[in-house]
């Protein structure tokens, strides 16, 4: 009887100390990870596919830039080894992608930046960061690029794990000195620089101008300090604005970077847009498509001698907007959603899912107003 009582004894000590072991791992895991937590703690689903994070973490841009990334596993790579910390095995799916921009001005002289992402039916996000040595912003993810779907959303605390890669798969945004950009697919193939500069991915370059330019010439001036290695096989250029009023649309012809300016003189001049097809004329683009978006654009920004409030900047959002047609290349896609960027005021408006009886707005530094 002594020894079966020792062996019960023994038995509760060991699991009592197991229990312990667990909790002090827990614990641990905690502390080490209380920044992930708290950012994955705060994603909110906001409706019409649409959610919000707070990222309060640190993602190392910096440590990024050091080594750089040429490819989407190379980030993948990244994500998983310092974002992650290896724990969690990281899927990160970037596809292509059809979409508009454009620029304007408000009447009261402030400036606009209006953007459809064009996609397969996804969730989004909108990610607001705010890192120690950059600039605070909000940027639009495709949640369908983090292995998200409408039948697989980060509604549960498990399932918000892999929210933590937003941050480097950004496709538009605006930083808090105004600097917005909006990355657009081109199908002439992709770009691979190897000039012996440090090599960055397209979402990636987004994620650095976004942190550290705070105008289109510092914005230039870091798209050409690094090797350009496109994302998904495909060819992309960017519209670039500031609350100048400045804007470029940046393309890579040959693997050099060639910049054009708004070519609008008159009543809409220093307006701008961008769709799926090269500015440049000397590029043979016989796949490249949206012009009848961009005349669209073109023709209301000129009627309006360039000046538009952001209710009428989403309702020509709304009018170029992709509702499950199928584009010259066979793709079919749906606005996932509509943005307008007030650079001056520092808030976005969003629709989402084609529905432009919801507007959300959101401030850089403030909740949503759902209107």
């Amino acid at each position: 009887m002594p020894k079966k009582r020792s062996m019960k004894k023994g038995i509760l000590i060991a699991v009592s100390v197991f229990a312990a072991l667990a909790v002090l791992l827990a614990a641990g895991a905690a502390v080490v990870f209380r920044r992930e937590i708290a950012t994955a703690a705060s994603v909110k689903n906001e409706g019409g596919g649409l959610y919000t994070m707070n990222c309060t973490y640190d993602y190392n841009l910096d440590k990024l830039l050091q080594t750089g990334v040429t490819s989407d596993q190379e980030l993948v790579d990244f994500i998983a080894a310092n974002l992650l910390r290896g724990v969690v095995r990281v899927k990160v799916d970037i596809g292509d992608y059809a979409c508009t921009t454009f620029n304007a001005r408000t009447p009261d002289g402030g400036f606009l930046f209006g953007r459809n992402f064009d996609y397969m039916p996804a969730p989004c996000m909108l990610v607001r960061t705010d890192p120690p040595d950059g600039y605070a912003s909000v940027s639009m993810v495709n949640l369908e690029f983090a292995g998200y779907s409408f039948d697989y959303m980060p509604d549960g605390p498990f399932d918000r794990v892999m929210t933590l890669a937003a941050p480097f798969i950004p496709a538009d945004g605006m930083n808090e000195k105004g600097l917005c950009i909006g990355v657009l697919e081109l199908e002439n193939g992709p770009t691979h620089q190897n000039t012996g500069k440090t090599g960055l991915t397209t979402t990636a370059m987004i994620r650095l101008v976004l942190d550290k330019a705070a105008n289109v010439e510092e914005a230039v001036a870091l798209f050409r300090g690094y090797d350009m290695h496109d994302s998904a096989g495909c060819g992309y250029h960017y519209q670039i604005t500031d609350t100048s009023g400045a804007s470029v649309v940046l393309e890579y012809v040959g693997g050099k970077i060639v910049l054009h300016h708004p070519e609008q003189a008159g009543k809409a001049a220093g307006c701008q847009t961008a769709a799926n097809y090269y500015i440049e004329k000397s590029v043979d683009d016989p796949k490249g498509f949206g012009q009848e978006r961009c005349g669209e654009v073109l023709r209301t920004l000129n009627a309006s001698s360039g000046v538009l409030t952001a209710d009428g900047a989403m309702r020509l959002l709304g009018r170029v907007s992709m509702d499950g047609r199928a584009d010259p290349n066979g793709y079919v896609c749906d606005t996932l959603w509509s943005a307008v960027y007030n650079s001056t005021k520092l808030t976005v408006t969003l629709c989402t899912g084609l529905d432009y009886g919801t507007v959300r707005e959101y401030s850089l530094f403030e909740p949503a107003q759902a209107r």
